[in-house]
């Protein structure tokens, strides 16, 4: 009976999709709430697509393990044309930012969150500096429940 359990459970630990957070939290030197929500691609965990929320201010973002080449992007919504973005590249090379800081970042963040919102797929062509152009694909609507949570939770979007 103990073998017929373990299989379930060990395929439930290994899988990424409970390897995606929230987290709601004080930070302790501004007193501001900050609301962290991310999901990992359907391909692997070493890309991550998430928001942020500190304060009022709303940050959209894309990590990846790899050191990233370039600002250009190709995100395919669902099953619609691909289209071509500029993202901006943190300082550590592992980061895209969706947007600028400032008011107009925070516009264009909650237009990623709009998009996010009404879509249930996200493909993301971009380039690594090791393995060169590189495809993952995000399933969307389990992003859904995170960003309700957060705007019920105080996340401006």
């Amino acid at each position: 009976m103990k073998r017929l359990l373990l299989a379930p459970l060990l395929i439930a630990i290994s899988s990424p999709c409970l390897a995606d957070y929230y987290s709601n939290e004080i930070d302790p030197m501004t007193d501001q709430r900050k609301i962290g929500a991310g999901i990992y691609s359907n391909d692997s965990t070493d890309e991550t697509l998430q928001v942020l929320c500190l304060g009022g201010d709303v940050t959209a973002g894309f990590t990846s393990e790899n050191v990233l080449n370039g600002r250009s992007v190709t995100v395919r919504w669902d099953n619609e044309k691909p289209i071509n973005y500029f993202w901006n590249i943190g300082s550590n090379q592992t980061t895209f930012f969706m947007g600028f800081s400032g008011f107009t970042g925070r516009k264009q963040a909650n237009r990623y969150v709009k998009k996010f919102r009404e879509h249930s797929s996200m493909l993301v062509r971009f380039g690594t500096y090791l393995y060169g152009t590189k495809t993952v694909r995000f399933d969307l609507e389990k992003f859904h429940p995170l960003l309700d949570r957060a705007e019920a939770e105080g996340c401006a979007f």
